[in-house]
């Protein structure tokens, strides 16, 4: 669901269900807000203000906002309301709902201590008879943002529904500031960053954050490197993640980088700093500084229609087509979806060029610059559009290729960094893992990752401690080598950094970076998921500090560069509160209940009798074709390019669910459907789109 699940129970959860908007994902990390909306023209009345909350007589007052909006509370507490949603004021409750009204956000401020009487009650004075279990058991945040404590809890719902029902109960001082959270999952994929922005915006009176400000940061000496060792160690172990790299950057050198763990399960070559990991999004800054060095050549400006550059580039919309610009690719903000299942099921056979074909299909669900959606299509095209004007005769990915090596890694001296999985394979290279059903991390044959060849720019290369070092050293020195050797033009790569989406209430995205500010600092970020891999870069450009943490398995490795990366804030900077081992005992707590709550509905052996009808040929014109094979030792889906065993699902209403047990898509759910068994079907929801697979051959 994105960003839709709005404090660290989703940020940080480890799921075993596969989260379809994990792929080549950009972390939200913390961002400053962007500027007030402005005032009112001179001569044009400002809007009528809210109704007061500690006004017990004010009648509701329900209205839709024109900007960008302060609302304050009865307590004192203030958020913003995004521009374009719904609100509605009341003595006892804030309702906020998307322009669509298709999601509901309510506050409820109370005394009550307790967080979950606190949620229980606000449910029921706002939706009487509330009644939905518990998915989960509650989740009890580490501290975060100033909060004296946060609790999560999230609800059933049917499959079909496409709905999300969840709730986060906040305390600080003598209040209990509730939330909850009701709707369509759609909704919740495009105004995720809206919702997380009004939720996160909440700031009673007094409460503040940590702050580096005027803090020096302190060097890694033996003894920090000794407690940064124990702890990744630990961690490592603790979340069955295979392998780890982890380097930080200080002042123009590594003064730490070790390899830990193994590239591959089963296996004892260990990992070392020159051991090659897929990167997935991290690439996307890389394709940007790609784009900002052609820019300097005079190739095109940030500001060239894309179909000058690529002729024959066309999205669903004609007139988007005609006005997108170089730059609105890898902005995250033209309201394009992400659409990822179209490249994930049909790759094998599909090039650059008709994966970019494709695209003429896609037409936008928000407004231009509304709001923050990621779309890895996007970065794909501008990345092959920039590409193409400099090498015009050449394929895409032939042109995208040496303008990356000509340009970017030639020039940084990033000399293993590939976007070649043979070459990969022959080098020193880790394997790609990930969870099956039960919790279980395995290892997945490399080719499965393919799927990310014919979307280069978004997500493809394999590179290693070494080389990015050097790649977050030039990024520090706005485009210079640690050699001295310029690379880009300070303007040109700046340009990646400029706000242009708000992603969160603390984070903007750039160009294929997420800017803003960590503790008050200027910062830069951006992290990576492929089916096998998870990855982090972070920077703190005014220090002159940046963090890489590479890992070889997919969800518990994002878990585990979150918790790293909070470990050595706590070693580099003094006063830094102690949160890494909360964050870590966190993360293992939420995915051990998640792993019991899948067991207790999946089965590994489904009932033979179910299996019976399932087998047979499934074709979608979007995700192509896919065959479920059932034998006497169970059922098998395949995909073609990747495949996995069947597992049956229970359902909240009793009905069950096809599952894939097996990585690398493990969780992957289909409903089963149909009249009869002559005219099957197998739904796949995805969260914007609903994909029906008809049953073509077979019984």
């Amino acid at each position: 669901m994105g960003l839709a699940k709005l404090s660290l129970m989703a940020l940080m959860r480890t799921s075993i269900a596969c989260s379809l908007s994990a792929l080549l994902v950009a972390c939200a990390a913390e961002a400053p807000p962007l500027p007030p909306p402005p005032a009112a023209p001179a001569g044009v009345p400002a809007p009528p203000p809210l109704a007061s909350a500690d006004s017990p007589n004010a009648a509701p007052i329900t209205r839709q906002l024109t900007d960008d909006t302060t609302i304050t509370t009865a307590s004192g507490a203030t958020f913003t309301a995004p521009k374009g949603w719904w609100v509605t004021q009341s003595a006892g409750s804030i309702v906020l709902e998307e322009p669509d009204r298709k999601l509901k956000a309510t506050f409820i401020e109370t005394p009550e201590a307790d967080p979950l009487k606190a949620i229980d009650a606000a449910w029921q004075t706002t939706q009487p008879g509330f009644s939905l279990k518990r998915l989960h058991d509650p989740q009890h945040v580490p501290p975060i943002r100033g909060w004296d404590s946060v609790t999560d809890v999230d609800y059933e719902t049917k499959a079909e529904e496409h709905r999300a029902v969840f709730a986060e109960a906040r305390r600080y001082g003598t209040t209990t500031y509730v939330s909850l959270f009701d709707g369509d999952d759609g909704a919740f994929s495009r105004r995720g960053a809206q919702l997380d922005t009004a939720e996160w915006t909440l700031f009673p009176p007094g409460m503040h954050e940590e702050s580096f400000v005027g803090k020096t940061p302190r060097p890694i000496d033996d003894a920090r490197a000794k407690e940064l060792d124990a702890f990744i160690e630990q961690a490592r172990a603790k979340l069955d993640v295979p392998g780890v790299a982890v380097a930080v950057v200080k002042g123009g050198k590594a003064v730490y980088e070790k390899g830990f763990g193994v590239r591959a399960l089963g296996k004892k070559d260990p990992v070392t700093p020159n051991t090659l990991f897929m990167m997935g999004s991290i690439t996307k800054s890389m394709t940007t500084m790609m784009e900002a060095t052609l820019v300097d050549a005079g190739l095109f400006k940030w500001d060239t229609p894309v179909t000058t550059l690529l002729p024959g580039f066309a999205l669903g919309d004609a007139d988007i087509t005609s006005k997108l610009v170089l730059w609105e690719t890898a902005c995250a903000c033209t309201g394009m979806p992400r659409r990822d299942l179209e490249f994930i099921f049909e790759y094998g056979h599909v090039s650059p060029e008709q994966r970019i074909a494709s695209m003429k299909t896609m037409v936008p669900t928000t407004g231009f610059g509304e709001t923050f959606q990621y779309s890895n299509l996007m970065v794909a095209a501008g990345g092959y559009a920039a590409a193409h004007a400099y090498a015009p005769k050449k394929p895409y990915n032939d042109a995208y290729g040496e303008a990356m090596q000509t340009k970017i890694f030639g020039p940084i001296g990033m000399k293993s960094t590939t976007f070649d999985f043979a070459a990969a394979q022959r080098a020193d290279h880790a394997m790609p893992h990930s969870q099956a059903i039960d919790g279980t991390v395995r290892a997945f044959p490399i080719r499965a990752e393919d799927f990310v060849t014919p979307v280069r720019p978004a997500g493809a290369s394999w590179s290693n401690l070494k080389d990015m070092e050097r790649y977050v050293m030039t990024e520090m020195a706005k485009g210079v080598t640690p050699e001295g050797t310029r690379v880009v033009s300070e303007a040109n790569l700046l340009e990646r950094r400029k706000p242009r989406v708000r992603s969160s209430d603390v984070d903007s995205y750039g160009l294929g970076l997420s800017v803003g500010t960590f503790r008050d600092l200027p910062m830069l970020e951006h992290s990576g998921g492929t089916f096998g891999f998870n990855t982090e870069m972070f920077m703190l450009p005014d220090q002159g500090i940046a963090i890489i943490v590479l890992t070889n398995a997919a969800g518990v490795g994002g878990a585990l560069f979150q918790a790293i990366d909070r470990k050595i804030v706590e070693e580099i900077f003094e006063g830094a509160k102690p949160l890494a081992d909360l964050r870590l005992q966190f993360f293992l707590d939420s995915r051990r209940d998640d792993i019991a709550k899948t067991m207790d509905r999946v089965t590994r052996d489904p009932d033979p009798a179910w299996l019976a009808g399932l087998g047979g040929t499934y074709t979608n014109a979007d995700l192509g074709k896919v065959s479920v094979t059932v034998g006497p030792k169970g059922a098998r889906f395949d995909a073609g390019e990747w495949g996995s065993a069947i597992g049956q699902k229970r359902d909240v209403d009793g009905s069950f669910k096809l599952v894939l047990v097996d990585p690398p898509q493990t969780g992957f759910e289909f409903i089963v459907g149909g009249d009869d068994p002559a005219h099957r079907t197998l739904t796949l929801l995805d969260d914007q789109v609903k994909y029906v697979f008809t049953r073509t051959a077979g019984k």
